[in-house]
């Protein structure tokens, strides 16, 4: 759990800084853009560091095993009554950066799971943004946990919360 937490809070910064950069290009001077550069070399350094991406995805597996997003998820589509009668049809559900198999397990829901970086082999190694047209609003569920603060543009940001929500059936619901 530390090191997930040190891989967003350093994710989190570096997201700032080459936002900073990005957006302060004509305004900063010359040496706050030679700050702002450094910084940024140092935090990539650290990322690096603490194992890159790959171990960060693998601390969040285990932070995953203990806070765990299907509960929240089962819990409230309780709350909704949206959770089908024994033997009724299950939900249709979408997970965006899937970690782990928790919401497959769930009996009621029928999960098609993604993620860049797949580390199980009943999640799809697939770029949510290469998701075929054809899907659109062909899910119940959607999840998208600990996904959006890491794609970097604001614009790509935007497009994916469009998406994720072109992604629903008009009656659905969007875990973010």
């Amino acid at each position: 759990r530390k090191l997930t937490s040190s891989f967003h809070l350093i994710k989190n910064e570096l997201l700032m800084v080459e936002r900073s950069l990005k957006d302060g290009e004509r305004k900063m001077t010359k040496k706050e853009k030679t700050v702002l550069l450094e910084r940024e070399a140092e935090l990539i350094r650290a990322m690096e560091d603490n194992g890159g991406v790959e171990r960060y995805q693998q601390a969040s597996v285990v932070s995953t095993e203990h806070f765990k997003t299907s509960r929240i998820v089962i819990r409230t589509l309780q709350e909704l009554k949206k959770i089908p009668t024994k033997g009724g049809l299950r939900l249709s559900t979408l997970e965006a950066g899937a970690i782990n198999i928790q919401l497959q397990a769930c009996p009621f829901l029928q999960v098609r799971a993604l993620d860049l970086n797949s580390q199980h082999a009943k999640i799809e190694e697939l770029d949510f943004f290469a998701l075929e047209d054809s899907s659109m609003f062909s899910f119940q569920v959607v999840v998208c946990s600990m996904v959006v603060n890491c794609v970097q543009c604001p614009y790509k940001r935007f497009e994916m919360l469009a998406r994720l929500a072109l992604q629903l059936q008009p009656d659905g619901t969007l875990f973010l």
